[in-house]
């Protein structure tokens, strides 16, 4: 999980987001859902956040929380 959340965290650096936390809730080996804490982000890069982790994780919009 922390490995993951590293991933998840250097992703979205190299997008150009500046990420306070990162959280991940694993369920049975497999990723149930993603938190991301965003600094300086607006509704756009929540979105654009969401969007990218959707693409990467194959994750529903529902388990998948921005908030800046």
């Amino acid at each position: 999980r922390e490995q993951m959340e590293i991933q998840i965290q250097e992703l979205l650096e190299q997008e150009g987001y500046d990420i306070r936390t990162v959280s991940v809730s694993l369920e049975e080996q497999q990723v149930d859902t993603i938190s991301v804490r965003l600094d300086h982000a607006d509704q756009y890069d929540m979105i654009r956040v969401k969007n990218i982790l959707q693409e990467v994780y194959s994750l529903e919009e529902s388990h998948i929380n921005i908030k800046s």
